[in-house]
């Protein structure tokens, strides 16, 4: 039978994407961190609304972070589609 692991170089399994298309760390930790402080900012909204009693300082406060993290997802998406697409092309 063949091997079925996949050898990656290090400088490839640090990277966005890999030639193999699977995320590299880099990719994987920002979007585990993403996750990490989109939660953590919606939980302060939610209390900081509850501290003063007005309902919508939290509803305005967790909209308005949620379409910014939006914002650094897509840009972050776009950012490692061009790299991985520069990388691909030996220009990066």
């Amino acid at each position: 039978m063949g091997d079925l692991h996949v050898h990656r170089s290090r400088s490839e399994e640090y990277a966005w994407a890999s030639s193999d298309g699977s995320p590299g760390r880099a990719a994987t930790a920002v979007f585990v961190l993403y996750g990490s402080v989109n939660y953590l900012c919606c939980w302060v909204f939610r209390i900081a609304g509850d501290m003063v009693r007005w309902w919508w300082v939290s509803r305005l406060g967790q909209a308005l972070f949620s379409w910014l993290m939006h914002v650094v997802a897509a840009w972050l998406r776009t950012a490692s589609i061009a790299g991985m697409m520069a990388w691909r092309a030996g220009s990066w």
